[in-house]
């Protein structure tokens, strides 16, 4: 997921859906954001198994991966065809605000994020109730 740059100033968002593992391995997360941001990510497709996996402490710059070690999470199993739930909180002050999330899939580079997680592996929440 990704949000356009300075789309506003004093805000909070919550983005949530899930995520379709391309292929089973580990995969790692990163998060980047201004002003805090906060990703989650649930062991299978329900909200209420949920952990946090990675936050930012303070604002990053858009895509800078490595500003702080807890941007980044442990190492993920997923399974191909699974669906897992997601969600970033991201609070916005006044700047340059900004959310991402980037992941290295199985069998990638673990030093940074090989790319934003693309929108083909993403689906909306749909709220059960």
């Amino acid at each position: 997921p990704n949000v356009t740059l300075n789309w506003g100033s004093n805000y909070g968002q919550r983005i949530r859906g899930y995520i379709h593992a391309p292929t089973t391995g580990n995969y790692v997360f990163w998060i980047a954001g201004d002003d805090r941001a906060e990703l989650y990510l649930s062991t299978d497709a329900n909200p209420a198994n949920k952990t946090r996996i990675a936050f930012t402490k303070d604002w990053t710059n858009q895509y800078h991966w490595s500003k702080h070690s807890e941007q980044k999470s442990a190492a993920i199993p997923m399974v191909a065809g699974q669906k897992y739930y997601v969600e970033i909180l991201h609070k916005e002050a006044g700047g340059n605000d900004n959310v991402a999330v980037g992941w290295a899939k199985p069998g990638q580079s673990v030093t940074t994020a090989s790319e934003v997680v693309p929108g083909s592996v993403l689906s909306p929440y749909i709220d059960p109730d």
